[in-house]
């Protein structure tokens, strides 16, 4: 897989570097001590125990949380892009696997971005034990676990759709619009507090928005121990189901890109449009 083998080092290296960077800005308990599930929280969004509120001051600290990822994602699927038109010329005209052989690229885009979030958590993990005493609770582990799964599908299948639309209308305009989405999806979190006068409307608002599903506490949980640590203003939004969605999102990404694939001819004319 030519991902992993060459840009495995590059990518854990955004995500030691963001993971420090992100430790130090945003995990900042009120004594020296913090839970980890504490410490989870404060990754996606939370202020202390206080989930992320709805307003423009919050999701802007939001989106620069999310920008060790979405520079990943640019890198990734940049250099995905490249791989792929150089594969066109040297690898499509010999192979009739194309789908074949793009399923194994893209599986190592999933393990690449799966380790990056890795590396990104322990990094922030290991500086936060560092300043403060870092409490290690089951329900952190827990949250821990679900952040990086959920992470991963997002991004993974986000630096998948940079590389699709980098192939259909040049790389200059695939994050553009890439990203752009991202923070639409962002801004129209704000709805749910326009909306909280109608508990109802407000968290359909809410599942509805798949960045939503980044925020670890805004979600409910049945397990007893996640409970005691999760304060959602919202309900309906259950970790499990975030997952799924998730996963629903990668999967779509993918047969999205296969399809692609097997248009090779539709391709090359795109790419050696943007080359003239």
């Amino acid at each position: 897989m030519y991902v992993i083998k060459s840009k495995l080092f590059p990518g854990l290296l955004i995500g030691m570097v963001g993971g420090i960077i992100l430790s130090f800005t945003f995990i900042n308990p009120y004594n020296m001590e913090v839970a980890l599930s504490e410490a989870v929280l404060q990754l996606s969004g939370s202020t202390g125990e206080f989930p992320l509120l709805p307003v423009f001051t919050a999701l802007i600290s939001f989106t620069v949380r999310m920008l060790p990822n979405y520079i990943f994602e640019i890198y990734m699927g940049t250099e995905l892009y490249h791989h792929f038109c150089t594969a066109s010329i040297y690898i499509f005209s010999r192979t009739p696997h194309r789908v074949r052989w793009y399923t194994k690229e893209i599986l190592g885009v999933a393990i690449v971005t799966f380790l990056v979030q890795m590396m990104q958590m322990l990094s922030s993990l290991c500086v936060t034990a560092i300043r403060f005493e870092l409490v290690i609770d089951r329900a952190g582990i827990l949250l821990m676990m679900f952040h990086i799964v959920v992470y991963t599908m997002w991004f993974f299948a986000f630096t998948i759709l940079v590389n699709l639309v980098a192939i259909q209308l040049g790389s200059n305009h695939a994050f553009l619009i890439i990203g752009g989405v991202q923070f639409v999806f962002t801004a129209l979190l704000k709805l749910a507090d326009l909306c909280q006068m109608k508990p109802e409307l407000s968290r359909y608002v809410v599942c509805m928005n798949p960045v939503a599903h980044l925020i670890v506490g805004w979600h409910v949980s049945r397990a007893d121990e996640i409970k005691e640590v999760l304060a959602s203003p919202y309900e309906g939004m259950y970790l499990g189901s975030s997952v799924i969605l998730m996963l629903g999102i990668c999967i779509l990404s993918a047969v999205y890109g296969m399809y692609m694939v097997y248009r090779h001819d539709f391709l090359i004319s795109h790419m050696e449009g943007e080359r003239g």
